[in-house]
C-alpha cells in the first residue's frame, strides 16, 4: 500500500469520493461540489491506508464521463502532491490499465509520470508497448501526414531516414532482459523495431555477461533458447538482421551455460536423487540434446559413478534413450567403446544386461578383422579389468546362455600369465572356450611344469582330448627333458587327483627310467 504523509488529516469518509465510486449522475455530482466548494484535486488519506482523489476515483473504477466532468471542473491529471499522482497511485494498486492509460495519453497527461514504472523487470508489455508507441509513432504519423496534405514528394532513402529518426527509442535493457526470460521473441522484434542496432547490441551483450541465475532461476536456459532462435530460427530475420552480436562471443556464453548445465547434472547424479534429476531435466528440456552429445553422456556418466541399477534404469526412461550403440565420449574413455562394453570395464555386468535388454549389441566395434570373433575377452584383458566374474559373464552368459556372442576369440598370450602367475581359477574358463576352435597345445604341459604349476596340469588333462597312455607319456617325458627329479615327479604324481591320471602314472612305476634314460 502507498504511504502517504503531510497530505490532510485522516478521514473515515468522503461524500464525493464515495459518490464518485459510486458512479452517480453528472447533474448530482455537480451540485455536490458546488455546495460543498470542495478542492478538486487534493489528494484524501483515508484510514484504512488507502489514498485517493475525485479524479482517481473516477478513472480507477473507469468511470471516464465522470473524469471528464472533473478536468472540466479544473481537474488536473498531472496534480503532484508530495511526490504523489494518479498515474503514481493507479500503477502501485495495479490498476494501470490499457485502457486508463489511452484515456489519460488523451487528456494531455505527461507520460514521463510512469517512466519509472515501465523501466524495470516488472514491466507490462501491453503498457510498454502502448507507451513506445505513443512517443514515437505519433510525430510519425504527423510528420507523414503533413508531407502528405502538402503533396511534397519524397524519395526512399529519405523515407527510411524519418522513420528510423522518428521511431528511435532508447529501449530498457530489462525489457529485453525480461523477453528472453520469457521467450516472448515477438515483443523483443518489436522492442528492437525502435531500438538503435548499435544500442540493441550492447544491451543484449550487457544481458549475457550479467544476467543473474539467482534473482531469475533458469534465465541461463531461456538465453541458451534465445541463441538457438537468434542462430538457426529462419522465421526471426527481422532479429537477425537488427542484431549482430559476435559469433564467438555467441558460441562463448553457449558452451559456457552448456558447461554449467553438464555439472549441475554431474552433481545430481553423485547425489543419485532422482527427484532433482527429473526437475534438472523438465527445466532444461530444450537443451537436453546440447547438453547430452559427443562430448558429454549422462548415461556415461551415470555408469562411471557406479549408480545403482534402478536409478540408471531411471535415467534411460527419463532421457528416452533408444539407441546404446555410441561411442562414449572420450573424456571418459580415450578408445571407441559403447556403453556395454564400458559398464564391463568396470565390472558393472548388471549394467551391460540391462543395456542389452534395451537392444545393446555387445558385438559392436568389437568383432575382428576376418569379421568372425568377438575381441571383447582381448580388449578387457589388455586393459587389465578382466575379473573372474565378467570374464565367466562373458562366457556363460553372454555366449552360451543367452547366444549374443556366436565366437569369443580367447588370446593365446593369455595362457601363458595364467600358468605363469598361477591364476589357476581362470584356465577352465577361457581354455574350454579356446578349443572351441583351436587343438589342445601340448607347450600348456612343458609351461605349467616348467612353473610347477602342477595343480593346472589336472585341468589340462582333462581338457586334452589324446589318449590316456598318450598324456602321461607326454607329461613324464617333458618332466625329463625340463630336469626335473624324483621329487617333482611325485608331486605331481600327488597333485593331480584325476583318478585316470594316477592309473596310467603308477603303471610307469620306475619313475629313474622315465627321468634318467
Amino acid at each position: 500500500m502507498v504511504q502517504l504523509t503531510n497530505l490532510i488529516k485522516e478521514k473515515e469518509f468522503d461524500i464525493v469520493i464515495t459518490a464518485i465510486e459510486c458512479n452517480v449522475s453528472i447533474e448530482f455530482l455537480d451540485i455536490l461540489l458546488s455546495r460543498l466548494k470542495y478542492n478538486i484535486n487534493k489528494f484524501t488519506v483515508f484510514k484504512n491506508g488507502e489514498i485517493k482523489s475525485p479524479l482517481y476515483a473516477a478513472i480507477s473504477k473507469n468511470h471516464f464521463k465522470i473524469a471528464d466532468f472533473i478536468i472540466s471542473k479544473g481537474g488536473d491529471v498531472n496534480y503532484v502532491q508530495n511526490n504523489f499522482n494518479i498515474a503514481k497511485l493507479l500503477m502501485e494498486n495495479n490498476l494501470f490499465t490499457t485502457k486508463v492509460f489511452m484515456y489519460l495519453l488523451n487528456r494531455d497527461w505527461d507520460i514521463m509520470m510512469i517512466k519509472h514504472y515501465v523501466y524495470n523487470f516488472n514491466f507490462r508489455y501491453d503498457l510498454a508497448s502502448t507507451y513506445i508507441k505513443y512517443l514515437c509513432d505519433k510525430d510519425l504519423v504527423n510528420q507523414l501526414l503533413s508531407m502528405y496534405q502538402k503533396k511534397d514528394g519524397i524519395s526512399k532513402e529519405n523515407f527510411d531516414k524519418i522513420v528510423m529518426c522518428e521511431r528511435s527509442f532508447d529501449i530498457p535493457y530489462q525489457w529485453y532482459y525480461r523477453c528472453i526470460y520469457q521467450n516472448t521473441y515477438d515483443q523483443f522484434k518489436f522492442f528492437s523495431c525502435y531500438d538503435s542496432r548499435k544500442s540493441l547490441k550492447s544491451k543484449i551483450e550487457y544481458i549475457i555477461k550479467n544476467f543473474d541465475e539467482a534473482e531469475h532461476p533458469g534465465f541461463s536456459t531461456k538465453l541458451y533458447e534465445f541463441f538457438i532462435q537468434y542462430k538457426y530460427n529462419n522465421n526471426n530475420i527481422c532479429l537477425n538482421y537488427k542484431l549482430m552480436l559476435d559469433n564467438n562471443q555467441v558460441k562463448r556464453c553457449m558452451d559456457k551455460i552448456i558447461n554449467e548445465k553438464r555439472n549441475k547434472l554431474n552433481n545430481i547424479i553423485k547425489e543419485c536423487d532422482i527427484e532433482k534429476l527429473i526437475c534438472f531435466y523438465q527445466d532444461n528440456d530444450a537443451l537436453m540434446d546440447n547438453i547430452n552429445d559427443s562430448n558429454y553422456d549422462v548415461l556415461s556418466n551415470a555408469i562411471s559413478f557406479g549408480l545403482p541399477l534402478n536409478f540408471i534404469e531411471s535415467i534411460i526412461n527419463l532421457f528416452s534413450y533408444s539407441n546404446f550403440d555410441y561411442e562414449v565420449p572420450k573424456n571418459i574413455f580415450a578408445e571407441t567403446i559403447t556403453p556395454a562394453v564400458y559398464s564391463l570395464l568396470l565390472s558393472r555386468s548388471d549394467v551391460c544386461s540391462l543395456l542389452i535388454s534395451n537392444g545393446a549389441d555387445i558385438n559392436y566395434r568389437f568383432i575382428d578383422s576376418t569379421n568372425s570373433f568377438n575381441i571383447l575377452i582381448d580388449f578387457l584383458i589388455f586393459h587389465r579389468k578382466a575379473s573372474f566374474d565378467v570374464l565367466y559373464y562373458i562366457i556363460e552368459k553372454l555366449k552360451n546362455e543367452s547366444k549374443k556372442i556366436e565366437k569369443l576369440r580367447i588370446p593365446e598370450y593369455v595362457f601363458h600369465i595364467i600358468i605363469k602367475h598361477k591364476k589357476n581359477e581362470y584356465f577352465p574358463l577361457l581354455a574350454k572356450e579356446y578349443l572351441c576352435y583351436k587343438k589342445f597345445p601340448t607347450g600348456w604341459y612343458s609351461m605349467a611344469l616348467k612353473y610347477n604349476n602342477y595343480e593346472v596340469v589336472n585341468d589340462m588333462y582333462v581338457l586334452d582330448e589324446s589318449t590316456p597312455d598318450q598324456k602321461v607319456k607326454f607329461i613324464l617325458e617333458e618332466l625329463k627333458r625340463i630336469g626335473s627329479n624324483d621329487k617333482d615327479a611325485y608331486i605331481l604324481s600327488m597333485t593331480i587327483k584325476n583318478q585316470e591320471f594316477i592309473k596310467y602314472f603308477n603303471k610307469y612305476n620306475d619313475y629313474n627310467e622315465w627321468i634318467t634314460n
